[in-house]
């Protein structure tokens, strides 16, 4: 096996891992360990920036969605409380109507029963007084 010794350039030195530094290329630059926790670091810092704004709009999404829903929640309680006042209004009108018209109605009874009770009254002093106008006339009569 023939050493290695000929002179690699480009992406033939970059497979290779360097090279013969021969000054016209750059050897490749080995990163240390330092160097590469360093990256780590800002890249992991990197990805929880990412996540938290992430978490940050899932969030806003959530609390957003909640308040549309309670939102609604109230909204169909107050319609259910609006709908629920005007039936009370309704049927307290409903009631009033039906004491007014029961009331108009007795009226209307007691003023019946009382042309009624006249009108007997009436009817028995006609009697009478064609009574009392026959037994007069029989004691004429009978003189």
């Amino acid at each position: 096996a023939k050493q290695c010794a000929k002179v690699l350039r480009g992406e033939q030195m970059e497979k290779r891992g360097g090279g013969i530094p021969t000054g016209r290329h750059k050897p490749r630059h080995r990163p240390s360990s330092a160097e590469f926790q360093a990256q780590a670091e800002v890249l992991r810092k990197q990805h929880a920036q990412k996540l938290l704004q992430k978490m940050r709009k899932e969030e806003a999404e959530q609390q957003q969605k909640l308040r549309e829903v309670m939102d609604s929640a109230r909204e169909q309680i107050r319609q259910r409380e609006e709908q629920r006042h005007q039936e009370l209004l309704e049927q307290q009108q409903e009631r009033r109507e039906m004491e007014s018209q029961a009331a108009n109605f007795d009226l209307q009874q007691r003023a019946a029963a009382e042309q009624k009770r006249l009108r007997l009254v009436e009817h028995a002093k006609q009697v009478l007084q064609q009574a009392e106008e026959e037994r007069l006339r029989r004691r004429l009569r009978s003189r």
